[in-house]
């Protein structure tokens, strides 16, 4: 964000129909809260801790300037789908772009996690590229993404520069997500 990378550890509960999230952070802002439902309200319901705690619940807009201080993307962009389909759809926008490299790692790990991994790569900054290296990491055993990564051209030559890492661990899906999943008055939540 900005010239700063950053890292953030959080839960995630996410739900594609009716949309719905909360995230309960890890680190940074340990055990902040905040619940996302786009169809019932377009604001972010977000609980702090501590001091800050006392002022109660806070509507903040998700794609606003405070929301995104922290953040390259909004909260609506969040989940593997969204992931996946927004790395998709460049990539589709490159096919018309030359010099692409594409590899394919059967055998990769993140971890002790068995992944494969593609990756497209560029040496040369080609129109309006976006980035000189995208890998996303596949769980061999359920085929869903669990990781991407994206390197921006190095301005002043040499290597890539990682400018996003998302990765997702622990996954359980389709878990039986409910209402109260996303709702303030969760017994569960420190609202």
């Amino acid at each position: 964000i900005g010239d700063e990378l950053r890292t953030s550890q959080m839960q995630i509960k996410l739900r594609e129909e009716p949309k719905g999230v909360y995230l309960k952070f890890v680190e940074p802002h340990a055990g902040r809260e905040v619940i996302f439902k786009p169809d019932s309200n377009a604001m972010m319901l977000v609980h702090e801790t501590g001091i800050a705690s006392l002022v109660g619940t806070l509507e903040i807009d998700p794609e606003g300037e405070l929301a995104m201080k922290e953040n390259r993307y909004a909260i609506s962009n969040i989940g593997l789908r969204n992931l996946l389909s927004l790395t998709i759809e460049r990539w589709l926008e490159e096919t018309e772009m030359t010099g692409a490299k594409v590899k394919y790692y059967p055998n990769a790990k993140v971890g002790d996690l068995s992944c494969k991994v593609v990756e497209v790569s560029y040496e040369k900054q080609p129109g309006n590229l976006r980035y000189q290296i995208s890998r996303v990491y596949i769980d061999a055993q359920t085929d869903l993404p669990v990781r991407v990564q994206n390197y921006d051209f190095n301005p002043r030559g040499g290597d890539p520069v990682l400018i996003e890492d998302y990765y997702y661990s622990n996954l359980k899906t389709n878990v039986g997500l409910a209402d109260i999943d996303f709702d303030t008055t969760n017994p569960n939540y420190g609202y």
